[in-house]
């Protein structure tokens, strides 16, 4: 099987075996190289799929390579809260930009699941003065190796879910139900999930976003804080039903 690498917006020069030294051949931007790639996680890419000429040296692994390719081609804008969007592309570029570490998880990293490792803030004096360079690694949970039960598109949606708790969007808070609600969301978007029901489940309203944990079998997370310290989004703490 051959995928496409699509080189844009730079002009790459090659050098050619047969050239004597000090002779080259340029090529112009946005010609099409073809190369061969069999390996067998790349084969699960749909066909067209542009794999960048530049992919992170942060992902060793062939498999959640592949998944960040699939990521890199989700170019569509997903709307979250506050009318913000982002696109899987976006989440995708930080790999590289910032050189994320994406790895397997382990029982012992992450109990099993997938997890994006950051530093919390126990009050808001210590949110406002937080600064750091440290890059964060994010952890992928090993059942979604399983790529005969669960598709590429499944392990780019995780991906995207961690990739989103990476960039803080909340600031360095703790675990909290609103801001996995919308890492959920976003790696649904990616995947383009048929588990996952959003319409009915306004997360500003707080037994909506109870119920979308719940309907959805997630009531692990029950116990951590529902909305960040830094939210300021107005919120329906009320008892109303979730409609």
């Amino acid at each position: 099987m051959k995928k496409i690498i699509i080189l844009t917006n730079l002009i790459i020069t090659v050098i050619l075996a047969a050239c004597s030294p000090g002779q080259t051949s340029s090529s112009s931007v946005d010609e099409i190289y073809e190369l061969p790639l069999d390996d067998t996680y790349m084969a699960l890419l749909p066909d067209g799929y542009e794999i960048p000429a530049a992919l992170p040296a942060t992902i060793e692994d062939p498999h959640l390579l592949a998944a960040w390719v699939f990521l890199y081609n989700q170019t569509d804008p997903i709307t979250i809260h506050d009318g913000m969007t982002i696109t899987g592309r976006e989440l995708a570029q930080l790999v590289v930009e910032i050189g994320i570490l994406v790895r397997w998880g382990s029982e012992e990293e992450c109990n099993g699941n997938s997890c994006a490792r950051r530093f919390t803030c126990p009050d808001m004096d210590c949110i406002e003065n937080y600064q750091s360079e440290k890059v964060y690694p994010i952890y992928i949970s090993q059942r979604f190796q399983d790529s005969e039960n669960i598709t590429l598109a499944r392990l780019a949606g995780s991906v995207a879910h961690e990739l989103y708790h990476h960039t803080l969007p909340f600031g360095p808070v703790s675990t909290n139900l609103y801001e996995e609600y919308w890492a959920y969301y976003i790696g649904a978007q990616v995947e383009k999930a048929r588990w996952a029901i959003f319409e009915r489940y306004d997360p500003n309203s707080e037994a909506c976003l109870m119920a979308w944990f719940r309907v959805h079998g997630q009531t692990g997370y029950f116990g951590s804080d529902v909305y960040p310290m830094t939210l300021d989004t107005a919120v329906n703490t009320t008892s109303e039903v979730c409609q």
